[in-house]
């Protein structure tokens, strides 16, 4: 098991049977707790920036390992964003050595996650960008920006390989959408300019050459800018104010986020009515929505549509109201296959402001 403490600047592995052996003690919520102390981690390893004359916290949000099934061997590694530094960062844990390597100022990386390509893909909170860090000796970095304005606002959050491959899939809480970035398409733009972007200057200087020579020779090569790879859908939403917070997939391709409403400031939750409060809602967009993307990517490649827009006209979403209110829903994970049936799906999520796990269950159909 392991954990990362934002404001330590730790990345720490613990030992999960341990865990289960310390004694439970009631909270005042008459729950049974396992209290953890700092002396129960197996390892922890420091992931600050150094500095003189201190390190630099680099308030590490998000974290994966570079293999799907991690090891302790001496080329395993743990990536994690650097959210206070604009940083993506590399832990090598067989020595506990930190590499780092510098986003656009302002980014606020949030989450990471193993790419189908096998390099490294996480989000930009602020800079309405993502991001892909190829592996190897010599990380290069490269920002995909969300939509042509650079100001788009988007505010990417989660980030989660397509089941298809060649794609990740993303939340934008300011947007109200999941988007798909079509990593096949950002590496064919990538090597048509002949060097790895850092930013979207040196991409719009080629992408406008080579937009004018086909043009003039009435061929269409395909897009040509980063921000061509992805494609954007619209979540419905209850009112105005609900903001997207997680997303993940399912065993059978479903995708699922979170809409919540995001209009009130966490000091003055504390003041809510939440009774009077609107619901928040988990949302399961339905698998059909891999195979629309696809189709209408494919069409782009071949010349027939320049849309960027995706339709989610014809594919079912659910929206499962919760019983709390004003939560700040945070994260959501696929739960363990049922022991008593396949046919059960369970999504597992948080809420940040409420305190609490929660889980969807939902049994298919025979």
């Amino acid at each position: 098991l392991w954990v990362g403490l934002e404001f330590s600047g730790l990345i720490c592995q613990m030992d999960a049977r341990e865990l289960c052996r310390k004694p439970e003690l009631p909270g005042s919520d008459g729950c049974l707790y396992r209290s953890i102390g700092y002396d129960d981690f197996k390892q922890k390893f420091g992931v600050n920036l150094q500095a003189f004359p201190r390190p630099i916290a680099t308030h590490p949000h998000g974290f994966c390992f570079d293999e799907d099934k991690h090891t302790d061997g001496p080329t395993a590694h743990i990536w994690f964003t650097g959210k206070l530094t604009n940083t993506v960062g590399r832990l090598r844990l067989s020595d506990g050595a930190v590499e780092h390597f510098e986003l656009t100022l302002g980014a606020v990386p949030i989450y990471v996650e193993l790419g189908c390509d096998r390099n490294i893909w996480g989000t930009c909170l602020d800079s309405n960008k993502i991001f892909r860090v190829t592996q190897g000796e010599s990380p290069l970095v490269t920002e995909v920006p969300i939509t042509r304005d650079p100001a788009g606002g988007r505010r990417p959050i989660a980030i989660k390989r397509s089941p298809c491959g060649e794609a990740m899939w993303f939340s934008n809480e300011a947007g109200h959408s999941v988007a798909r970035v079509d990593t096949a398409m950002v590496e064919r733009i990538v090597s048509r300019q002949g060097t790895q972007p850092t930013g979207d200057a040196a991409v719009a200087i080629h992408s406008e050459a080579v937009a004018s020579l086909a043009a003039e020779q009435g061929v269409f090569e395909g897009p040509d800018k980063l921000h061509d790879a992805v494609l954007e859908y619209a979540v419905p939403m209850m009112s105005a104010e609900m903001k997207l917070a997680g997303l993940a997939f399912d065993k059978e391709g479903n995708l699922w986020t979170q809409s919540y409403h995001g209009n009130m400031k966490l000091a003055a939750y504390s003041m809510v009515d939440k009774e009077a409060a609107d619901p928040d809602y988990i949302v399961k967009i339905d698998s059909l929505i891999l195979q629309q993307a696809c189709d209408q990517v494919a069409r782009r490649m071949e010349g027939t549509t320049r849309d960027k827009a995706g339709k989610m006209s014809g594919i079912p979403v659910q929206q499962f109201e919760l019983p709390t209110t004003a939560t700040t829903l945070h994260r959501i994970v696929a739960g363990p296959p049922c022991e008593q049936s396949d046919s059960e799906t369970s999504m597992w999520f948080t809420e940040l402001f409420a305190d609490r796990v929660g889980t969807v269950r939902l049994c298919r159909e025979a």
